[in-house]
């Protein structure tokens, strides 16, 4: 009775209210609509008179029904019609169905959105034919819905477009509009989201969930295999462990189909060499056969999209090719061999990503590229990247770190003689640890890193070449921690190769080093990397140098000319210095006294104007007084050097120098180690010269000055002959003693212990000359101190004279 009152009378009266200007009037029309079709058994009447009406309130722009409430439920309703209602009649409306789902995805309101959503479910399962023609339409409203907000909104989209695809799409349709459009799922912020999004991917390549279900395959799964595979492959490398270990089984699954009805591949089945040191998160077992198989056939395009998808502005869409890439990688085995000259450059460009996480991809996918691959095979590729003149430093940094990343993933057994010596040759002739950029020096420690890891012993073989580069980046003086992790390295390559030390190490290559450090000698300046190279190997070789010193000294000489670079005239003299305090070479400084003083320091301290010439001096002196400090000129050499005539008047000007002050202070060590060594040998002349600087200094500006030339008169007055004349001994006493009366209390001492030296020699004359400026100072102290020495000795003078 209810259909037939419905049907005849009381439905195109409800369905005039639709359309009523009052608002209560049409939800309550809805609403009694609603009701009403869940009691009835047949629809096809309700369905005729609403789907229209519907169609024509919410199917069309403008939208005639303003109320969000009340299009809603006018959603909701004609899906409980659909539902009810027969497949004819399905078909027969599907034109209005189709425009009601277009316009309400473009509804701001989020419920109607989802509620839309679930329309376009309803409508696939009663009849997936209808989609045909409407497709193209319904998935240029549902996509754009991929991005929205609401997580629920995405996820009922993602459900929506999972119906669509299923009941079969073209292809060129899953290209042009599904696979670019719910990429950006894959990155999507909700676990949720992302997790059904992969298992549905997965349907669509034809997976089953049921494995006990029978293996089916479909036109679908062949033509959308190059589309959706890469989509489904960003998954394993998913954030969540759970999302990618079930993504990873799910890929099996799908690569077992594909397997069974690709049995005709000409692809061989291997076994699978498991490095859990290479391999990325979740591949803990062994990867399926069918899986590697399906995506090693269509290898060629996923490199070249990751290859484009690298260049890309937007970090997703380079994030999403690194993950991609890396995953795939691990799948392809040793068929990525066929594609390296895209991959090696793809990778060194992607490398230097702003991103850190498309980086660490990358570096990752370059392990696993070593793994997979014969170093034959990319080592000329990488090589190319790095030493090429087209390079910039950037270009080479970044080849370094794949470099770096390829050798990481190198199985060892991969490693031979020959390889280790083609990477050391190839870098020492690229001069790479001479680069100005930091980077490059330091991913270049990260390749000879690896080579001694992974080479092992082997490395011996090129063990010259390997020291070269480690000293090279050693030398570099404005990274500590690269200077310390260089001579780090050093110590473990001599331990692996099996030597017995660092100095068995350096005596194998001593020649062979300082052949390598005085090269273009000629052409270095202050910044050369071949003077710091030279620096180094003489530091590192310790005593070993000895024997080479007589060489290496004419070469040095001609740096420290004038005319070449000041700043390599004092890094060399700084470096002699270090030189003559390094233990073991005192024999061979010492039978090269007369060349290293004459030759090589004593020009470097003659006057020359400027700042420049002012700090060579000072450079000098402190070299000339370490040589002469420890010992490595003995009496005969010094008086040889001072019988030249060239060596006391330099010394004496640098005494006098007006401009630096450290030099005067330096040159009285040097002025005080001349005197020591010389002794009572010293010739009268030079005593007498000696005495008058040293008379003069006595008045200088600088306290520190005046207290070293006072250690140098102490000394001086101790060595005295006695055939010393006594007019130049009272007049040096005279200025001496004048000073005992300083308003320094260390120069008043220093003074009188000079004076007390003089007094136990010369005693008569020191009474003299103490008593006349007695009465002169204000504290007559150490007067008499001195007096009373003098008088001691006078008197067992006399004693012993009457004995």
């Amino acid at each position: 009775m209810l259909q037939i009152v419905w049907d005849e009378t009381i439905l195109k009266l409800v369905v005039r209210n639709l359309h009523d200007p009052v608002e209560r009037c049409r939800e309550a029309a809805v609403n009694m609509i609603s009701r009403v079709v869940k009691l009835l058994a047949e629809v096809e009447q309700t369905t005729f008179l609403m789907v229209p009406a519907i169609a024509e309130r919410t199917g069309q722009l403008p939208v005639l029904e303003h109320s969000e409430e009340i299009r809603l439920s006018l959603i909701n309703l004609l899906n409980a019609i659909i539902c009810q209602c027969s497949v004819e009649s399905v078909r027969e409306f599907s034109e209005h169905i189709t425009r009601v789902i277009c316009v309400t995805l473009s509804d701001s309101f989020h419920e109607i959105k989802k509620a839309s959503c679930a329309l376009l479910s309803r409508l696939c399962s009663r009849a997936p034919d209808v989609l045909g023609e409407n497709a193209d339409a319904i998935l240029h409203a549902l996509l754009p819905n991929i991005l929205h907000a609401h997580s629920r909104v995405r996820s009922a989209v993602v459900s929506a477009l999972n119906d669509v695809v299923l009941c079969g799409l073209p292809a060129g349709m899953i290209a042009q509009h599904v696979a670019p459009g719910v990429k950006a799922v894959a990155f999507d912020h909700s676990d949720a989201v992302r997790k059904v999004f992969f298992e549905y991917v997965a349907l669509w390549l034809g997976y089953e969930p049921d494995e006990t279900c029978p293996m089916t395959e479909t036109k679908n799964q062949t033509a959308y295999m190059p589309l959706l595979l890469p989509l489904l492959l960003l998954g394993i490398g998913d954030d969540s462990p759970e999302i990618s270990t079930s993504t990873l089984a799910m890929v099996y699954r799908v690569g077992e189909v594909y397997k069974h009805w690709n049995a005709h591949d000409s692809v061989q089945e291997k076994t699978w060499r498991h490095d859990s040191n290479v391999l990325p998160l979740p591949f803990e077992t062994e990867p399926g056969y069918g899986s590697r198989l399906m995506i090693q056939r269509h290898l060629k395009q996923i490199v070249y999209d990751c290859s484009k998808d690298f260049r890309d502005w937007t970090v997703t869409t380079r994030l999403g090719a690194a993950r991609l890439l890396q995953t795939t990688l691990v799948f392809a085995e040793s068929h990525s061999s066929r594609h390296l000259d895209v991959l090696i450059p793809s990778l060194c460009s992607a490398v230097a990503d702003d991103d850190v996480r498309v980086a660490q991809h990358v570096v990752k996918s370059s392990q696993i590229l070593g793994f997979n691959n014969a170093p034959e095979h990319w080592l000329d590729l990488i090589m190319d990247s790095i030493i090429s003149d087209r390079s910039t430093a950037l270009q080479r940094a970044n080849g370094l770190v794949v470099f770096a990343g390829l050798l990481y993933g190198t199985p060892n057994e991969n490693v031979h003689e020959g390889l280790v010596i083609q990477i050391l040759q190839g870098l020492c002739h690229a001069n790479l640890s001479f680069d100005e950029s930091l980077a490059v020096r330091r991913q270049l420690l990260a390749v000879l890193t690896n080579v001694v890891v992974k080479a092992g012993p082997i490395s011996r073989v090129s063990s010259k070449e390997m020291l070269i580069l480690l000293l090279q980046l050693q030398c570099i003086q404005d990274d500590a921690k690269l200077h310390q992790d260089a001579a780090s390295l050093i110590e473990t390559f001599a331990h692996v190769t099996g030597y017995e030390s660092l100095e068995q190490l350096y005596a194998c290559h001593t020649r062979d080093l300082i052949d390598r450090a005085i090269l273009r000698h000629e052409e270095w300046l202050g910044n050369s990397p071949g003077r710091h190279l030279f620096e180094a190997v003489l530091k590192n070789l310790g005593h070993l140098a000895g024997s080479y010193l007589a060489e290496i000294l004419p070469i040095i000489a001609s740096c420290l000319k004038p005319q070449r670079d000041p700043s390599l005239r004092l890094s060399l003299l700084h470096l002699l210095d270090d030189l003559f305090e390094t233990s073991g070479l005192e024999s061979w400084w010492s039978s090269l006294a007369k060349e290293v003083i004459v030759s090589v320091l004593i020009p470097c301290g003659i006057w020359q104007a400027g700042k420049v010439g002012a700090a060579v001096r000072h450079a000098a002196m402190v070299a000339v007084g370490t040589y002469l400090r420890r010992g490595l000129c003995t009496q005969k050499d010094l008086n040889d050097i001072l019988e030249t005539g060239e060596t006391l008047p330099v010394v004496i000007s640098c005494l006098e120098e007006d401009f630096y002050v450290d030099t005067r202070r330096v040159t009285c060590h040097v002025m005080e180690n001349i005197i020591r060594i010389a002794g009572n040998s010293l010739r009268d002349d030079y005593r007498v010269k000696i005495g008058a600087v040293l008379q003069k200094r006595l008045d200088d500006s600088n306290d520190g000055v005046r207290l070293g030339i006072l250690r140098s008169l102490s000394l001086f007055l101790s060595t005295l002959p006695p055939a010393y004349p006594g007019t130049e001994l009272k007049s040096c006493l005279s200025s001496l003693v004048l000073h005992m009366d300083d308003q320094n209390q260390q120069i008043k001492e220093s003074v009188c212990k000079a004076v007390e030296v003089c007094a136990v020699k010369r005693p008569a004359l020191v009474v003299e000359i103490v008593t006349e400026v007695r009465s002169k100072h204000q504290s007559s102290q150490y007067c008499d101190y001195l007096l009373t020495v003098a008088g001691s000795v006078q008197t067992a003078d006399s004693v012993e004279s009457a004995a």
